[in-house]
């Protein structure tokens, strides 16, 4: 099943480039920031908002593989994990419980109208309202799942455009 998935979402990765004329290293990452929800629907494991709001929940997250990193670039069409325009991201954030899954990792744009940063910002912010508990961790988690463009705006406030591109 997942060499399946695997092989329908390259598919069709390829077919959108093709479509639109731009290389696999763009066409899922275009102006809409997400990731192809076939090849990244998101993971996360059970986690309470006790352990993610512990001082010691951060340093006990081990860094990714680089061998996952690979793969999770691979599954795009990016060859040995590398990107001019894009850098390694889990759709749901170690932080928030996600996992080191090829499921949960995928080349975020570095650049652009939705970016790395503007994502970063919204986990923190998520981070803070699971741990004040105006949010449980699984709303946290389904925000950045489901659409992580659409959630910056309720609870970052309004994108900022990155100017360097244009």
């Amino acid at each position: 099943m997942r060499t399946m998935k695997l092989v329908v979402g390259l598919a069709g990765a390829a077919m959108m480039a093709a479509a639109i004329g731009v290389s696999a290293d763009s066409a899922h990452m275009g102006q809409t920031g997400l990731p192809s929800p076939f090849l990244t629907p998101g993971d996360a494991k059970k986690v309470t908002k006790e352990q993610i709001c512990a001082p010691a929940f951060l340093a006990s997250i081990k860094p990714t593989k680089d061998a996952a990193k690979v793969a999770a670039f691979s599954r795009y069409g990016l060859r040995d994990g590398i990107s001019s325009t894009a850098v390694l991201d889990h759709l749901i954030p170690v932080e928030l419980g996600g996992t080191d899954s090829e499921d949960n990792m995928w080349p975020e744009p570095a650049k652009g109208d939705w970016n790395a940063s503007q994502k970063d910002a919204l986990e923190h912010k998520l981070i803070g309202l699971v741990c004040d508990g105006t949010l449980t961790v699984k709303q946290a988690q389904a925000a950045i799942r489901k659409n992580w463009t659409a959630a910056y705006p309720q609870y970052v406030g309004a994108a900022a455009v990155d100017t360097q591109d244009q």
